[in-house]
Protein backbone atom coordinates (compact mmCIF):
# COMPACT_ATOMS: atom_id res chain seq x y z
CA UNK A 1 0.00 0.00 0.00
CA UNK A 2 2.48 2.57 0.42
CA UNK A 3 4.51 1.68 -2.52
CA UNK A 4 1.55 2.65 -4.38
CA UNK A 5 0.91 5.96 -2.23
CA UNK A 6 4.80 6.70 -3.30
CA UNK A 7 4.32 5.87 -6.81
CA UNK A 8 1.07 7.94 -6.87
CA UNK A 9 2.46 10.98 -5.83
CA UNK A 10 5.73 11.03 -7.88
CA UNK A 11 3.17 10.96 -10.85
CA UNK A 12 1.18 13.64 -9.73
CA UNK A 13 4.60 15.75 -9.04
CA UNK A 14 5.33 14.56 -12.56
CA UNK A 15 2.18 16.30 -13.91
CA UNK A 16 2.77 19.40 -11.94
CA UNK A 17 6.76 19.61 -13.62
CA UNK A 18 6.91 22.70 -16.18
CA UNK A 19 10.27 21.36 -17.82
CA UNK A 20 9.86 19.77 -21.62
CA UNK A 21 12.62 17.48 -23.17
CA UNK A 22 11.16 18.49 -26.87
CA UNK A 23 10.08 21.68 -28.42
CA UNK A 24 7.78 21.81 -31.63
CA UNK A 25 7.64 25.13 -33.29
CA UNK A 26 4.96 26.14 -35.87
CA UNK A 27 4.98 24.40 -39.48
CA UNK A 28 5.60 27.58 -42.35
CA UNK A 29 3.76 25.97 -44.90
CA UNK A 30 0.50 26.09 -43.11
CA UNK A 31 0.69 29.92 -42.01
CA UNK A 32 -1.79 31.87 -43.58
CA UNK A 33 0.01 35.50 -43.67
CA UNK A 34 2.79 33.90 -46.27
CA UNK A 35 0.08 32.30 -47.97
CA UNK A 36 -2.09 35.00 -48.46
CA UNK A 37 -1.10 38.51 -47.40
CA UNK A 38 -0.63 40.68 -50.86
CA UNK A 39 -1.40 38.09 -53.29
CA UNK A 40 -5.18 36.98 -52.28
CA UNK A 41 -6.46 40.35 -53.63
CA UNK A 42 -5.19 39.93 -56.66
CA UNK A 43 -5.58 36.64 -57.23
CA UNK A 44 -9.25 37.36 -56.37
CA UNK A 45 -9.55 40.27 -58.63
CA UNK A 46 -8.30 38.90 -62.01
CA UNK A 47 -10.04 35.20 -61.04
CA UNK A 48 -13.58 36.70 -60.65
CA UNK A 49 -13.04 38.98 -63.76
CA UNK A 50 -12.01 36.09 -66.18
CA UNK A 51 -14.57 33.60 -64.75
CA UNK A 52 -14.66 31.03 -67.37
CA UNK A 53 -10.60 30.79 -68.37
CA UNK A 54 -7.86 29.01 -67.09
CA UNK A 55 -5.16 31.14 -65.25
CA UNK A 56 -2.25 30.10 -63.14
CA UNK A 57 -0.11 32.43 -60.27
CA UNK A 58 3.49 31.91 -59.15
CA UNK A 59 4.14 33.91 -55.36
CA UNK A 60 7.81 33.44 -53.73
CA UNK A 61 8.16 34.92 -50.48
CA UNK A 62 11.56 34.95 -49.21
CA UNK A 63 11.41 35.26 -45.38
CA UNK A 64 13.73 35.56 -42.38
CA UNK A 65 11.92 34.38 -38.55
CA UNK A 66 13.60 34.85 -35.37
CA UNK A 67 12.54 34.24 -31.68
CA UNK A 68 12.30 36.55 -29.04
CA UNK A 69 12.31 36.64 -25.14
CA UNK A 70 14.59 33.64 -24.84
CA UNK A 71 13.89 33.31 -21.04
CA UNK A 72 10.60 32.18 -21.72
CA UNK A 73 12.33 29.36 -24.12
CA UNK A 74 14.57 28.89 -21.43
CA UNK A 75 12.26 28.26 -18.95
CA UNK A 76 10.64 25.67 -20.83
CA UNK A 77 13.64 23.64 -21.37
CA UNK A 78 15.69 23.85 -17.89
CA UNK A 79 14.58 22.38 -14.43
CA UNK A 80 11.69 24.23 -12.41
CA UNK A 81 13.37 26.02 -9.28
CA UNK A 82 13.54 24.25 -6.46
CA UNK A 83 14.90 27.14 -4.03
CA UNK A 84 14.30 30.67 -3.53
CA UNK A 85 11.36 31.31 -4.64
CA UNK A 86 8.44 32.99 -3.07
CA UNK A 87 7.19 30.49 -0.28
CA UNK A 88 3.39 32.01 -0.50
CA UNK A 89 3.17 30.40 -3.96
CA UNK A 90 4.81 26.84 -3.16
CA UNK A 91 2.30 24.65 -2.46
CA UNK A 92 4.15 21.74 0.13
CA UNK A 93 6.18 19.66 -1.38
CA UNK A 94 5.86 20.63 -4.98
CA UNK A 95 8.93 22.89 -4.97
CA UNK A 96 6.82 25.90 -6.85
CA UNK A 97 6.36 23.14 -9.69
CA UNK A 98 2.74 24.29 -9.56
CA UNK A 99 2.97 27.65 -9.82
CA UNK A 100 6.07 28.73 -12.01
CA UNK A 101 4.27 30.05 -14.74
CA UNK A 102 2.66 32.24 -12.25
CA UNK A 103 3.88 33.73 -9.42
CA UNK A 104 7.60 33.16 -8.61
CA UNK A 105 8.50 33.46 -12.38
CA UNK A 106 10.43 30.15 -13.25
CA UNK A 107 9.15 29.92 -16.11
CA UNK A 108 12.10 32.59 -17.18
CA UNK A 109 14.66 30.99 -15.51
CA UNK A 110 18.04 30.75 -17.83
CA UNK A 111 19.99 29.08 -15.58
CA UNK A 112 20.51 26.54 -12.89
CA UNK A 113 22.99 25.66 -10.32
CA UNK A 114 24.90 22.20 -9.58
CA UNK A 115 26.43 21.80 -6.57
CA UNK A 116 27.62 18.89 -4.49
CA UNK A 117 26.21 20.02 -1.30
CA UNK A 118 22.37 19.45 -2.69
CA UNK A 119 21.51 22.86 -2.25
CA UNK A 120 21.12 23.79 -5.99
CA UNK A 121 18.94 22.73 -8.47
CA UNK A 122 21.19 19.33 -9.24
CA UNK A 123 23.29 17.57 -7.61
CA UNK A 124 26.22 17.18 -8.98
CA UNK A 125 27.18 13.47 -8.48
CA UNK A 126 24.20 12.50 -10.83
CA UNK A 127 26.75 14.16 -13.41
CA UNK A 128 29.94 12.21 -11.72
CA UNK A 129 31.15 15.80 -11.06
CA UNK A 130 32.91 15.35 -7.66
CA UNK A 131 35.49 17.55 -6.31
CA UNK A 132 38.56 17.12 -4.37
CA UNK A 133 38.22 15.69 -0.52
CA UNK A 134 37.92 18.60 1.37
CA UNK A 135 35.82 20.92 -1.18
CA UNK A 136 32.36 20.74 -2.94
CA UNK A 137 31.81 21.20 -6.78
CA UNK A 138 29.88 24.39 -7.00
CA UNK A 139 29.00 25.75 -10.59
CA UNK A 140 26.12 27.40 -12.68
CA UNK A 141 24.92 26.88 -16.27
CA UNK A 142 23.52 29.60 -17.93
CA UNK A 143 21.29 28.90 -21.47
CA UNK A 144 20.26 31.90 -23.79
CA UNK A 145 18.06 29.66 -26.41
CA UNK A 146 17.67 31.49 -30.10
CA UNK A 147 15.84 30.45 -33.05
CA UNK A 148 15.95 31.50 -36.62
CA UNK A 149 14.35 30.20 -39.58
CA UNK A 150 15.25 31.82 -43.28
CA UNK A 151 13.92 30.14 -46.15
CA UNK A 152 11.50 30.80 -49.28
CA UNK A 153 7.77 30.26 -49.55
CA UNK A 154 6.62 29.15 -53.49
CA UNK A 155 3.00 29.03 -53.34
CA UNK A 156 1.64 28.16 -57.23
CA UNK A 157 -1.67 27.98 -57.89
CA UNK A 158 -3.74 26.65 -60.69
CA UNK A 159 -7.76 28.25 -62.08
CA UNK A 160 -9.13 25.35 -63.69
CA UNK A 161 -12.37 27.29 -64.75
CA UNK A 162 -12.08 26.36 -67.82
CA UNK A 163 -13.23 22.72 -66.67
CA UNK A 164 -15.60 23.69 -64.19
CA UNK A 165 -16.26 27.50 -62.59
CA UNK A 166 -14.66 28.32 -59.76
CA UNK A 167 -12.85 25.03 -59.49
CA UNK A 168 -9.06 25.38 -58.48
CA UNK A 169 -5.80 23.76 -56.75
CA UNK A 170 -2.90 25.06 -55.18
CA UNK A 171 0.45 23.63 -53.48
CA UNK A 172 2.74 25.05 -51.20
CA UNK A 173 6.62 24.29 -51.19
CA UNK A 174 9.39 25.53 -48.23
CA UNK A 175 12.91 25.06 -48.66
CA UNK A 176 14.54 26.68 -45.32
CA UNK A 177 17.06 25.99 -42.30
CA UNK A 178 16.26 26.32 -38.80
CA UNK A 179 19.07 27.33 -36.86
CA UNK A 180 19.19 26.68 -32.86
CA UNK A 181 21.62 28.76 -30.46
CA UNK A 182 21.84 27.64 -26.63
CA UNK A 183 24.46 30.22 -25.81
CA UNK A 184 25.53 28.25 -23.32
CA UNK A 185 27.70 30.14 -20.64
CA UNK A 186 29.05 28.25 -17.36
CA UNK A 187 30.50 30.01 -14.00
CA UNK A 188 32.51 28.34 -11.80
CA UNK A 189 31.81 29.48 -7.97
CA UNK A 190 33.52 26.57 -6.34
CA UNK A 191 35.73 23.80 -6.82
CA UNK A 192 35.68 22.15 -10.13
CA UNK A 193 35.22 18.03 -10.70
CA UNK A 194 38.34 16.44 -9.81
CA UNK A 195 37.77 13.16 -9.69
CA UNK A 196 36.74 10.12 -11.70
CA UNK A 197 34.09 11.93 -13.87
CA UNK A 198 34.16 15.29 -15.46
CA UNK A 199 35.54 18.87 -14.71
CA UNK A 200 32.47 21.19 -16.28
CA UNK A 201 28.80 20.70 -16.37
CA UNK A 202 28.85 20.88 -20.21
CA UNK A 203 31.69 17.90 -20.02
CA UNK A 204 29.03 16.17 -18.18
CA UNK A 205 25.82 16.55 -20.05
CA UNK A 206 27.97 16.04 -23.46
CA UNK A 207 28.81 12.11 -22.68
CA UNK A 208 25.24 10.57 -22.84
CA UNK A 209 25.43 10.34 -26.63
CA UNK A 210 21.61 12.06 -26.96
CA UNK A 211 20.58 15.31 -26.13
CA UNK A 212 23.81 17.32 -26.72
CA UNK A 213 24.20 20.62 -25.73
CA UNK A 214 25.54 22.29 -28.52
CA UNK A 215 26.25 26.20 -28.62
CA UNK A 216 24.66 26.28 -32.34
CA UNK A 217 23.03 23.77 -34.45
CA UNK A 218 21.00 23.74 -38.23
CA UNK A 219 18.60 21.86 -39.74
CA UNK A 220 18.17 22.76 -43.54
CA UNK A 221 15.43 21.01 -45.65
CA UNK A 222 11.84 21.27 -46.86
CA UNK A 223 8.90 21.85 -44.61
CA UNK A 224 5.11 19.86 -45.41
CA UNK A 225 3.99 20.50 -48.72
CA UNK A 226 0.32 22.15 -48.21
CA UNK A 227 -1.93 21.24 -50.49
CA UNK A 228 -5.36 22.76 -51.10
CA UNK A 229 -8.41 21.38 -53.73
CA UNK A 230 -11.11 24.68 -53.82
CA UNK A 231 -14.08 25.93 -55.28
CA UNK A 232 -15.16 29.44 -55.13
CA UNK A 233 -18.50 30.75 -55.39
CA UNK A 234 -20.33 33.08 -57.97
CA UNK A 235 -18.67 36.53 -57.24
CA UNK A 236 -21.59 38.72 -55.03
CA UNK A 237 -21.41 41.78 -55.60
CA UNK A 238 -20.44 42.79 -51.83
CA UNK A 239 -18.33 39.94 -51.14
CA UNK A 240 -16.69 36.71 -52.58
CA UNK A 241 -16.18 33.44 -50.86
CA UNK A 242 -14.58 29.67 -51.68
CA UNK A 243 -14.48 26.56 -49.79
CA UNK A 244 -11.61 24.59 -49.84
CA UNK A 245 -10.26 20.60 -48.48
CA UNK A 246 -6.30 20.97 -47.31
CA UNK A 247 -3.88 18.23 -47.15
CA UNK A 248 -0.31 18.38 -45.46
CA UNK A 249 2.43 16.08 -47.14
CA UNK A 250 4.94 14.98 -44.76
CA UNK A 251 8.27 15.87 -46.37
CA UNK A 252 10.15 16.94 -42.92
CA UNK A 253 12.90 15.36 -40.50
CA UNK A 254 11.35 13.50 -37.84
CA UNK A 255 12.72 14.47 -34.27
CA UNK A 256 15.51 11.90 -32.90
CA UNK A 257 16.53 13.37 -29.50
CA UNK A 258 20.15 13.95 -30.75
CA UNK A 259 20.33 17.33 -29.07
CA UNK A 260 18.90 19.66 -26.45
CA UNK A 261 16.79 22.08 -27.92
CA UNK A 262 17.21 20.23 -31.30
CA UNK A 263 16.11 22.20 -34.78
CA UNK A 264 13.33 21.10 -36.08
CA UNK A 265 11.97 21.63 -39.92
CA UNK A 266 8.27 20.65 -40.31
CA UNK A 267 6.21 19.47 -38.04
CA UNK A 268 8.25 15.79 -38.17
CA UNK A 269 7.11 13.98 -40.69
CA UNK A 270 3.38 13.89 -39.90
CA UNK A 271 0.53 13.81 -42.54
CA UNK A 272 -2.48 16.27 -41.99
CA UNK A 273 -5.87 16.33 -43.38
CA UNK A 274 -8.47 19.51 -43.29
CA UNK A 275 -11.13 21.67 -44.39
CA UNK A 276 -11.47 25.97 -44.24
CA UNK A 277 -13.13 28.57 -46.20
CA UNK A 278 -11.94 32.30 -47.79
CA UNK A 279 -13.22 34.94 -48.77
CA UNK A 280 -13.29 38.87 -49.56
CA UNK A 281 -15.60 41.50 -48.10
CA UNK A 282 -16.01 44.95 -50.26
CA UNK A 283 -15.84 48.16 -47.88
CA UNK A 284 -15.96 51.00 -49.99
CA UNK A 285 -14.92 50.96 -53.79
CA UNK A 286 -13.51 54.38 -56.26
CA UNK A 287 -12.21 54.91 -59.24
CA UNK A 288 -8.74 54.99 -57.68
CA UNK A 289 -8.64 53.29 -54.12
CA UNK A 290 -11.08 50.61 -52.76
CA UNK A 291 -11.05 48.84 -48.98
CA UNK A 292 -11.43 45.45 -48.66
CA UNK A 293 -11.46 42.52 -45.93
CA UNK A 294 -9.95 39.09 -46.33
CA UNK A 295 -10.57 36.27 -44.18
CA UNK A 296 -9.43 33.18 -43.72
CA UNK A 297 -10.44 29.92 -41.64
CA UNK A 298 -8.68 26.39 -41.25
CA UNK A 299 -8.90 23.36 -39.71
CA UNK A 300 -6.51 21.26 -39.29
CA UNK A 301 -5.22 17.19 -38.09
CA UNK A 302 -1.98 15.68 -37.80
CA UNK A 303 -2.07 12.30 -37.77
CA UNK A 304 0.64 10.20 -35.84
CA UNK A 305 3.83 8.96 -36.25
CA UNK A 306 6.75 7.44 -34.73
CA UNK A 307 9.71 9.83 -33.17
CA UNK A 308 12.66 9.18 -30.67
CA UNK A 309 12.22 11.44 -28.15
CA UNK A 310 13.65 11.76 -24.18
CA UNK A 311 11.36 11.01 -21.03
CA UNK A 312 11.81 12.28 -17.70
CA UNK A 313 10.57 10.14 -15.09
CA UNK A 314 7.67 11.11 -12.58
CA UNK A 315 10.47 11.83 -10.07
CA UNK A 316 10.31 15.50 -11.22
CA UNK A 317 12.04 17.87 -13.93
CA UNK A 318 15.29 16.32 -15.37
CA UNK A 319 15.13 12.97 -13.81
CA UNK A 320 16.55 11.89 -16.99
CA UNK A 321 19.73 12.51 -15.98
CA UNK A 322 20.10 10.65 -13.01
CA UNK A 323 21.75 7.51 -12.70
CA UNK A 324 20.66 4.00 -13.00
CA UNK A 325 21.91 0.41 -11.38
CA UNK A 326 21.30 -2.89 -11.62
CA UNK A 327 20.84 -5.57 -9.09
CA UNK A 328 24.03 -7.44 -9.68
CA UNK A 329 26.02 -4.31 -9.99
CA UNK A 330 24.75 -2.14 -7.27
CA UNK A 331 28.15 -0.24 -6.83
CA UNK A 332 28.19 1.35 -10.36
CA UNK A 333 25.96 3.97 -11.86
CA UNK A 334 25.41 4.49 -15.10
CA UNK A 335 23.58 7.27 -17.25
CA UNK A 336 19.75 7.23 -17.65
CA UNK A 337 19.24 9.32 -20.27
CA UNK A 338 19.89 6.03 -22.79
CA UNK A 339 17.32 3.78 -21.32
CA UNK A 340 15.11 6.60 -21.16
CA UNK A 341 15.36 8.30 -24.71
CA UNK A 342 12.98 5.98 -26.76
CA UNK A 343 10.69 5.37 -29.83
CA UNK A 344 6.75 6.75 -29.23
CA UNK A 345 3.76 7.01 -31.05
CA UNK A 346 3.53 11.19 -31.54
CA UNK A 347 -0.36 12.54 -32.60
CA UNK A 348 0.06 16.25 -33.22
CA UNK A 349 -3.91 16.17 -33.60
CA UNK A 350 -6.07 19.66 -34.32
CA UNK A 351 -4.53 23.11 -34.99
CA UNK A 352 -6.60 26.09 -36.05
CA UNK A 353 -6.17 29.14 -37.92
CA UNK A 354 -8.12 32.33 -37.98
CA UNK A 355 -6.94 35.24 -40.31
CA UNK A 356 -8.25 38.65 -41.11
CA UNK A 357 -7.06 41.68 -42.99
CA UNK A 358 -7.60 44.93 -43.99
CA UNK A 359 -6.65 45.38 -47.90
CA UNK A 360 -6.85 49.13 -48.76
CA UNK A 361 -5.96 49.59 -52.89
CA UNK A 362 -4.94 53.13 -54.02
CA UNK A 363 -3.85 53.11 -57.90
CA UNK A 364 -1.05 50.71 -58.21
CA UNK A 365 -0.52 50.55 -54.18
CA UNK A 366 -1.56 48.56 -51.96
CA UNK A 367 -1.47 47.89 -47.94
CA UNK A 368 -2.69 45.03 -45.51
CA UNK A 369 -2.89 45.22 -42.36
CA UNK A 370 -4.15 41.89 -40.27
CA UNK A 371 -3.81 39.24 -37.22
CA UNK A 372 -3.77 36.01 -36.84
CA UNK A 373 -5.19 33.47 -34.38
CA UNK A 374 -3.41 30.31 -34.10
CA UNK A 375 -4.31 27.09 -31.69
CA UNK A 376 -2.50 24.04 -31.04
CA UNK A 377 -3.83 21.17 -29.12
CA UNK A 378 -2.13 19.02 -26.92
CA UNK A 379 -0.17 16.20 -28.53
CA UNK A 380 -0.91 12.75 -27.73
CA UNK A 381 2.30 10.58 -26.90
CA UNK A 382 2.45 6.69 -26.46
CA UNK A 383 5.46 4.81 -25.95
CA UNK A 384 6.11 1.88 -28.34
CA UNK A 385 7.96 -0.31 -25.61
CA UNK A 386 8.12 0.48 -21.86
CA UNK A 387 10.73 -2.01 -21.16
CA UNK A 388 13.51 -0.76 -18.45
CA UNK A 389 15.53 -4.49 -17.99
CA UNK A 390 14.93 -4.22 -14.40
CA UNK A 391 16.97 -1.16 -13.85
CA UNK A 392 16.66 1.35 -10.40
CA UNK A 393 18.17 4.65 -9.72
CA UNK A 394 21.36 4.46 -8.04
CA UNK A 395 21.90 5.26 -4.42
CA UNK A 396 23.96 7.78 -3.83
CA UNK A 397 23.47 7.99 0.18
CA UNK A 398 23.85 4.33 0.67
CA UNK A 399 27.26 4.29 -1.92
CA UNK A 400 28.69 6.87 0.50
CA UNK A 401 27.87 4.40 3.14
CA UNK A 402 29.47 1.83 1.06
CA UNK A 403 26.29 -0.08 1.23
CA UNK A 404 24.38 1.24 -1.90
CA UNK A 405 20.68 -0.56 -2.36
CA UNK A 406 18.71 1.97 -5.16
CA UNK A 407 17.19 5.34 -4.44
CA UNK A 408 13.64 4.97 -6.11
CA UNK A 409 12.07 8.57 -4.88
CA UNK A 410 15.31 10.50 -5.53
CA UNK A 411 14.43 13.75 -7.70
CA UNK A 412 17.80 15.73 -9.73
CA UNK A 413 18.54 18.33 -6.95
CA UNK A 414 19.45 15.87 -4.15
CA UNK A 415 22.99 14.39 -3.54
CA UNK A 416 24.30 11.82 -1.65
CA UNK A 417 24.76 13.65 2.19
CA UNK A 418 23.83 16.29 4.29
CA UNK A 419 20.18 17.81 4.52
CA UNK A 420 19.24 17.12 0.85
CA UNK A 421 20.39 13.78 0.55
CA UNK A 422 18.13 10.92 -1.81
CA UNK A 423 16.27 8.59 0.68
CA UNK A 424 18.00 4.82 0.10
CA UNK A 425 15.44 2.37 -0.21
CA UNK A 426 15.23 -0.42 2.43
CA UNK A 427 14.88 -3.22 -0.56
CA UNK A 428 16.13 -3.38 -4.35
CA UNK A 429 13.26 -0.95 -6.18
CA UNK A 430 13.41 -1.14 -10.13
CA UNK A 431 11.55 1.61 -11.62
CA UNK A 432 8.66 0.85 -13.12
CA UNK A 433 7.32 1.85 -16.52
CA UNK A 434 4.59 3.56 -14.81
CA UNK A 435 6.74 5.92 -13.97
CA UNK A 436 7.93 7.18 -17.26
CA UNK A 437 6.50 10.81 -17.40
CA UNK A 438 5.00 10.77 -21.05
CA UNK A 439 4.21 14.32 -20.47
CA UNK A 440 7.68 15.31 -19.99
CA UNK A 441 7.99 14.87 -24.00
CA UNK A 442 4.50 15.80 -25.07
CA UNK A 443 3.81 19.28 -26.86
CA UNK A 444 1.46 21.06 -24.49
CA UNK A 445 -1.73 23.38 -26.00
CA UNK A 446 -0.92 26.71 -27.41
CA UNK A 447 -2.15 29.70 -28.49
CA UNK A 448 -0.65 32.83 -30.50
CA UNK A 449 -1.55 36.02 -32.14
CA UNK A 450 0.21 37.56 -34.90
CA UNK A 451 0.09 41.16 -36.19
CA UNK A 452 1.25 41.53 -39.21
CA UNK A 453 1.62 44.41 -42.08
CA UNK A 454 2.24 44.80 -45.69
CA UNK A 455 2.89 47.02 -48.23
CA UNK A 456 3.21 46.08 -52.21
CA UNK A 457 2.66 47.35 -55.59
CA UNK A 458 1.07 45.96 -58.71
CA UNK A 459 1.99 46.34 -62.27
CA UNK A 460 -1.26 46.18 -63.55
CA UNK A 461 -0.46 47.62 -67.13
CA UNK A 462 1.86 44.35 -67.64
CA UNK A 463 0.14 41.63 -69.91
CA UNK A 464 1.20 39.20 -66.92
CA UNK A 465 0.32 41.46 -63.56
CA UNK A 466 3.29 41.25 -61.22
CA UNK A 467 3.20 42.14 -57.59
CA UNK A 468 6.36 43.27 -55.76
CA UNK A 469 5.92 43.47 -51.70
CA UNK A 470 7.52 43.43 -48.56
CA UNK A 471 6.15 42.94 -45.20
CA UNK A 472 6.35 42.06 -41.28
CA UNK A 473 4.95 40.49 -38.32
CA UNK A 474 5.56 40.31 -34.54
CA UNK A 475 3.77 36.94 -33.02
CA UNK A 476 3.08 36.70 -28.92
CA UNK A 477 2.54 33.05 -27.70
CA UNK A 478 -0.31 32.51 -24.42
CA UNK A 479 2.71 30.20 -22.61
CA UNK A 480 6.18 28.94 -23.23
CA UNK A 481 5.07 25.99 -25.31
CA UNK A 482 5.46 28.26 -28.22
CA UNK A 483 7.29 30.95 -29.52
CA UNK A 484 7.50 34.83 -29.34
CA UNK A 485 9.01 35.49 -32.78
CA UNK A 486 9.22 38.50 -35.39
CA UNK A 487 9.78 38.19 -38.83
CA UNK A 488 10.28 39.93 -42.39
CA UNK A 489 9.74 38.97 -45.73
CA UNK A 490 9.45 39.94 -49.56
CA UNK A 491 7.02 38.57 -51.68
CA UNK A 492 7.44 38.66 -55.69
CA UNK A 493 4.84 37.03 -57.63
CA UNK A 494 2.99 37.07 -60.97
CA UNK A 495 -0.28 36.18 -62.04
CA UNK A 496 -1.04 34.15 -65.96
Amino acid sequence: MKKIFLMGALCYLGMLQASKTVFVPRSISTDPMYELALNFHQDYLKDSTNEDDFSWSLYVTPFYQSSARSKKIGGYLLPTCVRGCNSSCCSKGSSCNSCCNATCGCCDKTSVSVREDGLGDIGSPWLYLLAAEGSQFNSTLRICPKWYKAGAHINFCLNFSNLLRGLWLSAIVVPLQSTHKLCLRECQIGAAGSLAGYTTICDALNSYGVQKFCNKVKKSGFDDIQVKLGYALKPHEKWFMEFYLAGVVPTSNVQKACYFFEPQVGSGRHGGFGVGFDGVVHMTQTDASSWDFMFDVKYLYYFQHCQIRSFDLCNGDWSRYLLGTFTDSRTVGVPLLPCLTRKCNVTPRSQLSLYGALHHEHNDWEFELGGNFWWRQREKVTLCNTCLSDVAIYDLAGARAGNPVSASTANISQSAGGANAATSDTTFTIIDPCTINVCSATQPNAYTFKVFAALGYEFKEHEWPWLLGIGGFYEVANSCSALNQWGAWLKLGVHF
